[in-house]
C-alpha cells in the first residue's frame, strides 16, 4: 500500500462542517494550506459564507475550536464579500474614486499609495469610510444568513472583534499556510490589530489587507498571483 498522501481534492463536495473539521485535523502544514486556498476560491466563486461561518460555530459547540475562532474564520469568510463589492458597490466606487483624484492631485502614481498617517488628512477620511462602508456590507450580510450577534458585535465594537479575531487565530491556526491571504504578502496573524498596520488601502483592483480589516485593490490581483 503507498503511503504517499493523495494531494487535497478541488471537487470536494461534503458539506463545510466536514472540510473545516477536516482542516484543523490535518497534520501536514502545507496540505491545510492547499485546502484552505481551495475554500478560499471557492467562496470567492460562490459568495455564499453563510454555511462555513455555521460550521465554524458547529465545531465551536463540539468543543474543537473555540468562540473566538468563530470570529476569526467569519473574517476570513467574510472577504468574499468584499471582494465581491469592490469596484461594484457604489458608495466604495465614490470614495474610490475620491482617492484616485486625491492622489493624482498630489503627483502619486496610480500604485502608489499614503501610509496611514503620512498622507494628507483627506486620505485618512476616505480610507475610514471605506472601511466603515465595507463593515456596514458585512453587517448586512451577517444579519442575512442568521448570524445576528456576530453582526451586532462588528456594529457596536469593532475592535472588540478585532481582539477576539487576533485570540482566535493564535495557537493552532496560525501556522496554516494560506489561511490569511496575508499569509501571501508577509502577514503575521499577530499583528492584526489594529485595523491599519503600517499602510492605507482601498480597494483599487489589487486588494491587500493591512492589519486585519483594511482591505484595499492592491490585494486582489496580489492574491491571485500568490495563491497556493
Amino acid at each position: 500500500m503507498s503511503r504517499r498522501r493523495a494531494v487535497p481534492r478541488t471537487d470536494d463536495k461534503r458539506p463545510p462542517v466536514a472540510r473545516l473539521r477536516s482542516l484543523l485535523e490535518e497534520p501536514d502544514r502545507e496540505r491545510k494550506g492547499r485546502m484552505m486556498n481551495h475554500i478560499r476560491r471557492e467562496l470567492d466563486e460562490t459568495r455564499e459564507p453563510g454555511p462555513w461561518i455555521a460550521a465554524a460555530r458547529t465545531l465551536a459547540a463540539e468543543g474543537v475550536t473555540t468562540e473566538n475562532a468563530v470570529y476569526y474564520f467569519a473574517e476570513i469568510f467574510l472577504e468574499c464579500i468584499t471582494l465581491a463589492s469592490v469596484g461594484r458597490d457604489p458608495v466604495m466606487v465614490r470614495i474610490e474614486t475620491a482617492m484616485d483624484e486625491l492622489k493624482r492631485a498630489h503627483g502619486l502614481d496610480e500604485d502608489e499609495e499614503w501610509l496611514v498617517g503620512e498622507g494628507p488628512p483627506e486620505w485618512d477620511a476616505l480610507n475610514d469610510a471605506w472601511n466603515a462602508r465595507d463593515d456596514a456590507i458585512r453587517v448586512e450580510t451577517l444579519r442575512a444568513v442568521g448570524q445576528h450577534d456576530l453582526a451586532d458585535a462588528l456594529e457596536r465594537d469593532r475592535e472588540g472583534c478585532e481582539e477576539r479575531e487576533a485570540a482566535g487565530g493564535s495557537c493552532r491556526f496560525r501556522d496554516i499556510p494560506g489561511i490569511l491571504r496575508e499569509d501571501r504578502a508577509s502577514f503575521d496573524v499577530s499583528t492584526q490589530m489594529p485595523r491599519h498596520n503600517d499602510r492605507s488601502l482601498h480597494a483599487s483592483p489589487q486588494m491587500t489587507r493591512d492589519g486585519n480589516r483594511s482591505l484595499g485593490a492592491s490585494a486582489i490581483s496580489l492574491r491571485m498571483d500568490t495563491d497556493l
